[in-house]
């Protein structure tokens, strides 16, 4: 792509092409030989054969219609290869995973930086698919902070960290991309976390307005009465500005205080 003189980049859907082998290479030796890999924006298809190589399926979406030849070539190549053309953060992964379920499923992406976040608060609703996902430096850094008291701590940091061990594969520096972004990137591992936590409670409650508070309630009312359980939320010491808030209505600050108190908590809410 970098020789076409006619290609041109789309900034509005932050495309920066990973120009160095090596890379590639990092990103599809983890994956495991039986996996059914969903890559997230496929373009030229590099990663893709790559992938191929080494896993047992690989399902490359695609939002730009401009790779539609490149990639319906790389198809007949590989008889391991499926190309869906869609947007990945507007319904088109929820089927894939859907129909995949059951099996060994990764997701492969070099994530456009803009949608990162968003692609993270949508795939906490899929348990038990892992990822190898290329993402910007500041993004990487934020999403393994478990502190609440670092500076740099987020909804992002609580939000990753209740729903996956993550771990570091590699940092990967921005001239190993065309065009050349303005950001160096990291190599991130995300792996399902097992047990079903309060946190994850609390942000999955979000998509139905779910109040904190009502969320605490269902935790404490186990052997008790609901008003007993009410007793309990009022007395755990939570701010009501942030009891009677849903997760996605928290600020950073209400987050960090709220990330606080759960890890102090933990032993009483997990009993």
């Amino acid at each position: 792509m970098k020789t076409d003189k006619n290609f041109k980049p789309n900034p509005l859907l932050g495309q920066h092409f990973i120009s160095d082998n090596s890379v590639l290479n990092i990103l599809s030796r983890t994956v495991e030989k039986d996996s059914t890999v969903i890559e997230i924006g496929a373009g030229t298809g590099r990663l893709t054969e790559v992938l191929s190589q080494n896993a047992k399926k690989v399902i490359a979406t695609e939002i730009d219609k401009r790779f539609e030849k490149p990639l319906e070539e790389l198809a007949k190549k590989h008889n391991n290869v499926e190309v869906l053309f869609g947007d990945a953060l507007s319904g088109i992964l929820d089927g894939v995973i859907k129909k995949e379920s059951g099996k060994n499923v990764w997701i492969v992406s070099n994530l456009p930086y803009h949608i990162t976040e968003p692609f993270i608060n949508k795939i906490v609703r899929f348990p038990k698919i892992k990822m190898i996902l290329m993402v910007g430096k500041k993004f990487g850094i934020q999403s393994q902070l478990k502190n609440p008291e670092d500076p740099n701590y987020s909804e992002l940091s609580f939000v990753c960290n209740a729903f996956f061990n993550i771990s570091k594969i590699a940092e990967v520096t921005k001239e190993a991309f065309w065009p050349v972004p303005g950001t160096d990137s990291i190599i991130l591992k995300f792996s399902p976390k097992a047990q079903i936590s309060v946190n994850q409670k609390l942000i999955l409650s979000q998509k139905y307005g779910g109040m904190i508070k009502n969320v605490l309630m269902k935790v404490f009312d186990k052997n008790i009465t609901k008003n007993e359980a009410r007793r309990k939320v009022r007395a755990i010491g939570l701010p009501d500005e942030i009891l009677n808030k849903s997760f996605s209505q928290l600020n950073n600050n209400e987050v960090k205080v709220l990330a606080k108190f759960l890890d102090s908590m933990e032993p009483l809410l997990s009993s």
